[in-house]
């Protein structure tokens, strides 16, 4: 795909198509916003237009056509190389590897380029060693760094970076992508995509929800629940809960449900929040992200929802501020 053909980046892509076409082609980047909204297409849109073989005056794209493009398509190109996150991490090791492979001068293309997914997991010692290759980045090298938490990666590393921000694609974005896969979702699908392709194209996403609300609903009406079988399912269903209490939050401020995530969950969620006041809810969220950040830990999961449940019962089964209670 050539980075005019990108739905929904706009600005990310028409500040790489005048790099391109001024041929100010930056040794490293950082490509940094939500996971799933196009970073890494982007990216190798980026190195195809970078090294097209199209010799055009003022290109500022890739043809789509020639053979370096058609390389890039089929992940095959010498010249190119990505890696990920192994085992959870980016290790040393493979920092070494590019090393190597930066080293070497192109085969077929006027620079190389290395695209490192998922940039923010590299371990202190690999963000060390590349942060060296950073300082001092081989000629003929082009460093495409991707990231939907650019806050977790070291600043001297950001600081040397090009930073093209991505945001999440907008409904009416969302639907130009989908039709432009020949692909169509319910409204209440595409919200709770929240602007990420690969939610769009999941078919899990809605009845996913459907179970998480459930079990939202259960634990504040005390409700005796199955365990989370997997720590992955229970954060899955912690970042369900946060949007949740984000739409109450909204139905409290803007009833039309605008914008909600939830829209087709706006009753019951309603409902939920009659008996819970702004400033309480912002105060679970507050509680709810804060034990996130344990999950890193091997953390007990029947503690966790047992510490739940008793804090969202005891939360939406007070009086909103300023209700007046029966005195029967």
């Amino acid at each position: 795909m050539s980075l005019a053909a990108i739905l929904g980046h706009e600005r990310a892509v028409r500040v790489l198509r005048g790099m391109v076409r001024l041929d100010r082609i930056a040794s490293a980047y950082l490509f940094s916003g939500p996971a799933q909204t196009g970073k890494k297409l982007a990216a190798l849109s980026f190195a195809k237009a970078v090294n097209c073989m199209d010799d055009s005056p003022s290109r500022d794209d890739s043809c789509d056509r020639c053979l370096s493009c058609h390389k890039v398509d089929a992940l095959t190109h010498p010249d190119m190389r990505i890696i990920t996150a192994e085992e959870g991490m980016i290790k040393i090791e493979q920092i070494r590897e590019i090393e190597d492979f930066l080293s070497l001068t192109p085969i077929e293309w006027r620079a190389k380029v290395l695209i490192v997914d998922d940039a923010d997991r590299l371990n202190l010692a690999a963000a060390n060693a590349f942060l060296k290759t950073l300082e001092e980045p081989p000629a003929g090298s082009v460093i495409i760094l991707l990231s939907a938490f650019e806050e977790s990666l070291l600043d001297t590393i950001r600081s040397r970076c090009v930073i093209i921000n991505f945001t999440p694609l907008s409904l009416k974005a969302g639907r130009a992508v989908l039709r432009s896969l020949g692909r169509d979702i319910g409204d209440a699908h595409l919200r709770l995509s929240m602007g990420s392709i690969g939610p769009m194209l999941s078919d899990e996403v809605v009845s996913r929800r459907n179970r998480d609300f459930a079990i939202f609903e259960g634990l504040i009406s005390g409700q005796k629940l199955t365990q989370w079988k997997e720590k992955e399912e229970m954060g899955q269903w912690f970042e369900s809960a946060l949007v949740f209490l984000r739409d109450m939050l909204c139905l409290k401020t803007a009833p039309e449900a605008v914008f909600l995530i939830n829209s087709d969950k706006k009753r019951q969620l309603s409902d939920l929040s009659k008996t819970i006041d702004a400033k309480t809810l912002v105060e679970v969220y507050e509680k709810i992200s804060g034990l996130m950040n344990y999950f890193i830990f091997n953390i007990n999961r029947s503690i966790v929802i047992n510490y739940i449940q008793a804090m969202l019962e005891s939360s939406f089964t007070q009086h909103p501020s300023g209700a007046k209670k029966n005195r029967g």
